[in-house]
């Protein structure tokens, strides 16, 4: 048999766009190239919302945005083979500013932090639209101390999720950390109230006023009964330039009441050791706006936000919380009374006068008896109603413990709740992080907070900071023991 090589087929490629999708905004053109397959090709687009200008001879594109829509470019080659490419006619996703000049404080300003505060800082001047978001790469140099600066150049990339157009761009970034002393908030400005917004609390949830070099804890909580909701710190200045400190972050949204109430105290307690802090300038005609979470709240999602402010120079600086569904700019509801309250008057401010926690306990000696926590008495100055709870008040707790037995001996922190569910944030000084209880709820029962270990002859006095957590219920009681307490079982009945 004679067998007779036969050559093979050459594939045939089919039409190719140079991206997988094309964005334009009105006004705005764009050159895209075609490739393969068999010309002469046709050119088939699909929408009003864009033109297209075909230049065969060098097979590309003209795409010229018309109005905001969607739509297609399909090609038909000479073979009939077809490809389409899917075209996005929109705004900007945002505009990439040219430079960007930040000034932090901290010793040192953790990496981080630094480089949170840098993505916020771009976004702020990106005037993100809805729904975009914006990236860039860490900045190197970090840590930084006072007296340093960090000048570089940084790709940024604003991505309109499918809804705007892409942008990308260089910035020229400028940040400079200054030396400032501890900030120890005198005053607290308490917003809880309405706690669940309904659909009609848009506007102004709280607002008070910080006067020259004076200092404030601000505490935010809040749930909505809507979707798309939106929460905003908002600091603005009636006439000339407010220099302000800002320290302090958010958690949620989410519809674990507790999980968020104890992210928060634990994150604030780790921010108000750290010191890393935000300087501003805020002026008359440009507010600084802050949201409060990386996304809308859902219905029944709670945010909670615990924030130390300190004017640096000028004021007074009004304080405000804001909330706003949708597209709304919180800036509009700026100059608007406040929204009605629940009826619960859970607002207000409050001088940050609080004693302290004293405990002690000698080894074969009765046990004391524990102390109520979570209801201390502070100073009301601007507000209906005393404070409920101690959230937002940091409460020195001080331990004395001695053992004058020959032998070591353990003595317990303990702590009862009322019956309903509580997580317990303290910060022992010394530590590198605070000590968070989880969740429990048995009333009547002890329940472990830390063991100590003694020994002979020894005595021990140390202190903590302790913070009610958002969504724990109050009092607890605080004691000391020499019997070992209940292991933590999760609120468990």
């Amino acid at each position: 048999m004679l067998l007779v090589a036969q050559a093979a087929v050459p594939a045939v490629s089919a039409p190719a766009f140079d991206r997988a999708s094309i964005q334009v905004v009105p006004g705005g053109t764009l050159l895209v190239r075609i490739s393969g397959g068999t010309p002469p090709y046709v050119i088939v687009p699909s929408s009003s919302a864009f033109d297209v200008d075909f230049d065969p001879s060098r097979a590309t594109l003209t795409i010229s945005g018309r109005s905001n829509g969607r739509g297609s470019i399909g090609v038909v080659d000479a073979a009939g083979v077809t490809a389409s490419v899917p075209v996005l006619v929109a705004p900007a996703a945002g505009t990439i500013p040219n430079q960007v000049r930040l000034t932090l404080s901290g010793d040192p300003v953790s990496p981080d932090y630094a480089n949170g505060e840098i993505a916020a800082a771009l976004s702020r001047a990106a005037h993100l639209e809805t729904g975009a978001s914006l990236t860039s790469a860490p900045a190197t140099g970090l840590p930084l101390r006072p007296g340093d600066r960090l000048d570089v150049q940084l790709p940024v990339q604003v991505s309109g999720n499918g809804e705007f157009v892409d942008v990308s761009g260089l910035v020229d970034l400028h940040v400079q950390i200054v030396r400032l002393p501890p900030l120890e908030a005198g005053e607290l400005m308490y917003s809880d109230d309405p706690e669940n917004l309904p659909a009609s609390a848009d506007g102004v949830l709280f607002r008070d006023d910080l006067g020259p070099a004076e200092t404030a804890r601000l505490y935010l909580y809040h749930a909505s009964f809507t979707p798309g909701r939106h929460l905003t710190l908002a600091l603005r200045s009636a006439s000339g330039v407010v220099r302000v400190q800002l320290l302090g972050n958010a958690a949620g949204p989410s519809g674990d009441y507790l999980g968020v109430g104890h992210a928060a105290t634990a994150r604030y307690l780790q921010a108000r050791r750290a010191q890393n802090s935000l300087v501003l300038d805020v002026r008359p005609d440009a507010p600084f706006l802050l949201p409060l979470s990386a996304r809308p709240l859902d219905s029944g999602d709670l945010v909670a936000g615990i924030f130390d402010l300190r004017v640096l120079s000028g004021g007074p600086l009004t304080v405000a919380c804001i909330a706003t569904t949708g597209s709304t700019d919180p800036a509009s509801f700026l100059a608007t009374p406040r929204v009605p309250g629940d009826g619960h008057l859970r607002t207000g401010t409050f001088v940050l006068d609080a004693a302290p926690l004293e405990l002690s306990l000698r080894t074969g000696q009765p046990d004391p008896a524990p102390v109520a926590a979570g209801m201390p008495k502070v100073t009301a100055l601007r507000a209906p109603r005393g404070l409920g709870g101690g959230y937002g008040v940091v409460q020195r707790v001080m331990l004395t413990l001695e053992n004058p037995a020959t032998t070591a001996a353990d003595v317990y922190l303990y702590e009862i709740p009322n019956g309903s569910g509580v997580t317990t944030t303290l910060w022992f000084d010394g530590e590198a992080a605070p000590l968070e209880v989880p969740c429990v709820k048995t009333a009547g029962t002890r329940y472990l907070v830390r063991r100590f270990e003694l020994a002979a002859g020894a005595r021990l006095q140390l202190g903590a900071d302790y913070m009610t957590d958002g969504a724990s219920s109050y009092p607890i009681q605080f004691g000391l023991s020499s019997a070992p307490p209940q292991t933590p079982d999760g609120c468990s009945l």
